[in-house]
């Protein structure tokens, strides 16, 4: 688990988060699966993905003068309703420094809703939603105008139940309200032990810093590193973090 920490700017303290799977604690809930209407029937367990993928395949084409990289790797992930309608999605891609753009973001969208509703099997209803995620691999042939799936991206099994790591007084209550606890401890840590380096404010130093770390499968943080325009804020950043507590690990 990936956690990009705070943000330090002049006085001002701006708390950020976000979080990304990296080695994380297995859990026992049950696995929610979803099929296409016309997948239902097919025994082929990859059914699914290759309806989506053959829904998005001409969408990615078509923007095919913004994809930079030579491999493409595309995640589609949503959650589903007990009637299989998607409620919340989430499209990455590996573009380098450049963002997906807000049209091909959109129109791949609507394409997931569009391959709705889904059959459910196995609904887990509870505070945190089964986020069902379809990996894709493509070789870019800016020449040939085409993408070539490569057949090397991880197949969709079952459904997958992300919770954050959090603060020990924090309580599991839902994924929304763990990352609001999170952040307010995380806010309320950094107020109590934030000292503006007096040779900072003598030479008006003010600046962004960066903290990034990860937090392991027992809830240590390891991994510590920083983006700082001057050493005198990048040492009281690295001061505070030293003093953040052992964390519940993620699941």
């Amino acid at each position: 688990m990936i956690l990009r920490s705070f943000i330090l700017k002049g006085f001002a303290l701006i708390g950020f988060l976000g979080f990304s799977q990296e080695d994380i604690t297995p859990s026992n809930l049950v696995i929610e699966r979803i099929q296409t209407q016309e997948c239902v029937t097919s025994e082929a367990p990859s059914c699914t993905q290759e309806r989506l993928e053959k829904a998005i395949l001409p969408i990615l084409e078509k923007h095919l003068k913004e994809l930079p990289v030579d491999t493409l790797k595309l995640r589609l992930a949503f959650t589903v309703s007990p009637d299989g309608e998607m409620e919340r999605s989430e499209i990455s891609m590996n573009l380098g420094k450049t963002t997906l753009s807000g049209k091909l973001k959109k129109r791949l969208d609507k394409v997931v809703k569009q391959s709705g509703p889904y059959e459910v099997f196995d609904y887990h209803s509870g505070a945190y939603q089964s986020w069902h995620r379809f990996d894709y691999q493509y070789k870019v042939l800016k020449l040939e105008n085409q993408l070539l799936p490569t057949g090397t991206a991880e197949l969709y099994e079952g459904g997958i139940i992300n919770q954050i790591p959090l603060f020990p007084s924090c309580q599991r209550e839902g994924d929304q309200k763990d990352r609001e606890c999170f952040q307010k401890r995380m806010q309320d840590h950094i107020k109590t032990h934030f000292r503006y380096p007096e040779a900072a404010q003598r030479q008006g130093i003010q600046g962004t810093v960066l903290i990034k770390f990860t937090i392991d499968k027992t809830g240590a943080m390891k991994n510590l590193a920083t983006e700082s325009p001057h050493p005198l804020l990048n040492a009281e950043a690295l001061r505070i973090v030293s003093l953040l507590p052992n964390f519940l690990p993620a699941t």
